[in-house]
């Protein structure tokens, strides 16, 4: 068997984009263990100043000196990928690392490796490396002082920064007309960078394997992406009346501007309400898009931070003391005490003291700068429904206590913001974050992507009937996404791959599929006094979702 032909891509970028490079490189170790590649290519990341690439090339070297010690400068890889946003790093000085052809220093060691990869691209007659360019385009987050400097200071170096930004990217288009001279691809989010690098390596993967071999290849034809979900192992790529989890991360399309804005909230802000409709994706929103971007490092260094998921129940200290003892091992108690012992004894000690918890992460994670929780209190309202009103005040008490060590994400029907604004008032003015109605566009990904994800197809049309009889109304995300599913099992009982206008008719529709689904249930009870039960079931709901 023929040996797999190396390929080199060389990855240059300033630390602002340290979860971009996650991204390549998680790309990278996918296509090298495709078996539609892995006995053909084998790609080796190049990065001379990650601590993770397979050579030792500090960025202090000039190209010059990495031929010297024998080290692959971005002309001699056969990819260079290029990002930048809102740093372009240290000027590098010109007596050891020369200047640019017109004489001036070179912005950064970024700009460097880039003029090198585009020299190498015109003038070493292989058409390698292949120099892709990005830029991320979605707002900066405000600076931090840096030890020993104030926050004037932060701000004027962050201006500098994004000024020279600008002037890296001002001559690669025309003054007059905004034409583009020189091609890159905009991005906004970690999410769009995500989808759209995947897309980029795999292309031209396979553009630089077949011009290797001789094959007239281009390097603008799509590549198909695999599939994301394996439906014999996962089931349906649609949760139906289930909420998202992060297991459903690669189904979870039409959501990225939320994501990234959610992110960048957090990048300064401690706590963050996410406010929306009853049904409008809040709990799914957390835990399938801002979670899994999270442990992607997209808000360095949050690859490191624990996620932590709670819902209040009728007893919200309980809650979070189990989610501690059995999540956070520095919270984990004596072994030889039951777990449930273990649990109240610290839900009794947190809401006896608001300041409990600050100090108990402040002792369990000293020394350790870049380790923090993200606790997630799902459905808030809860505290409004089923706790006692003194649990719930003290609660949110000990929320409001500052400290390094915890992040906060709460999500709460639009309905009962009211109910928490006599607690966290004067956060709220700050930290509220509504969660809209998803647009046309969005809807239309949260049909087809995942349908795409796992191998699925629909009749033409179908996508845009489903989304328009959709509709906006509360909870008419849930019901399309138990219509999708339904339509996915009534596929999968005809062996099929298809989801087909025949079936959607045979359910109602969106706004018939669940009803349709409910009297078939009813119908199905062998119960006496049925109709009477149901009565009282009804009502009991309808008062409970009125309490507070």
């Amino acid at each position: 068997m023929p040996m797999p032909i190396p390929l080199r891509l060389f990855l240059s970028s300033p630390s602002d984009v340290n979860a971009e490079r996650g991204k390549v490189r998680t790309v990278v170790n996918e296509i090298n263990h495709d078996p539609m590649y892995k006995d053909k290519v084998i790609i080796e990341v190049i990065a001379w100043d990650d601590p993770h690439s397979d050579v030792n090339m500090p960025v202090t070297l000039t190209p010059q000196q990495a031929i010297d010690l024998g080290m692959p400068r971005p002309s001699e890889c056969d990819i260079c990928i290029t990002i930048l946003w809102g740093r372009m790093g240290t000027p590098l000085d010109t007596d050891a690392h020369g200047t640019k052809t017109d004489g001036t220093p070179y912005l950064s060691g970024t700009e460097q490796e880039y003029v090198d990869a585009l020299s190498g691209a015109k003038g070493n007659g292989t058409g390698f490396p292949v120099v892709y360019l990005y830029r991320r385009t979605d707002d900066v987050p405000d600076p931090k002082p840096r030890l020993g400097k104030t926050k004037a200071d932060a701000y004027i170096e962050h201006g500098t920064q994004m000024k020279r930004v600008e002037n890296f990217f001002k001559p690669l288009r025309d003054p007059v007309s905004g034409a583009m001279l020189g091609y890159y691809h905009e991005y906004a989010g970690i999410e769009a960078f995500a989808e759209l690098i995947e897309r980029h390596v795999r292309t031209l993967t396979r553009y630089v394997y077949e011009k290797k071999l001789g094959i007239n290849a281009t390097p603008t034809k799509g590549e198909d992406l695999p599939l994301r979900w394996n439906i014999d192992k996962d089931g349906s790529p649609f949760p139906g009346l289930r909420v998202f989890t992060e297991k459903y991360k690669p189904v979870f399309f039409g959501r990225n501007r939320e994501i990234t804005q959610v992110i960048r909230r957090m990048a300064t802000q401690r706590l963050l309400v996410i406010v929306g409709a009853s049904g409008s994706g809040k709990s799914s929103l957390v835990r399938a898009g801002v979670f899994p971007s999270l442990g992607d490092n997209a808000l360095p260094p949050s690859a490191t931070w624990l996620r932590l998921t709670i819902r209040p129940t009728s007893r919200p200290f309980l809650a979070l003391a189990e989610t501690l003892v059995t999540q956070v091992p520095a919270f984990a108690g004596d072994p030889d005490t039951s777990l449930v012992e273990r649990c109240e004894a610290l839900a009794a000690s947190l809401q006896h003291d608001p300041s409990e918890l600050r100090r108990r992460l402040a002792t369990a994670f000293a020394g350790q700068p870049n380790t923090a929780i993200v606790l997630f209190v799902d459905q808030a309202e809860e505290l409004f429904t089923l706790a006692k009103p003194d649990d719930s005040q003290a609660f949110l008490t000990m929320l409001k206590q500052p400290s390094e060590y915890i992040r906060l994400l709460l999500t709460i029907r639009s309905d009962f913001y009211g109910a928490l604004l006599p607690y966290l008032e004067e956060e709220l003015r700050d930290a509220t974050y509504t969660l809209a109605k998803p647009s046309p566009l969005a809807l239309l990904e949260m049909i087809t992507r995942p349908a795409a994800a796992a191998g699925l197809e629909f009749e033409e049309d179908l996508p845009e009937t489903i989304a328009r009889e959709t509709g906006s109304d509360a909870g008419a995300l849930a019901l399309m996404a138990y219509a999708l599913d339904e339509l996915y099992k009534m596929a999968e009982t005809r062996h099929d791959r298809c989801l087909t206008h025949n079936d959607y008719t045979m359910l109602e529709g969106v706004q018939g599929a669940i009803g349709k689904r409910a009297e078939q249930v009813y119908a199905g009870l062998n119960l006496v006094g049925k109709d009477t039960i149901l009565q009282r079931a009804f009502r009991k709901l309808v008062q409970h979702s009125e309490r507070g």
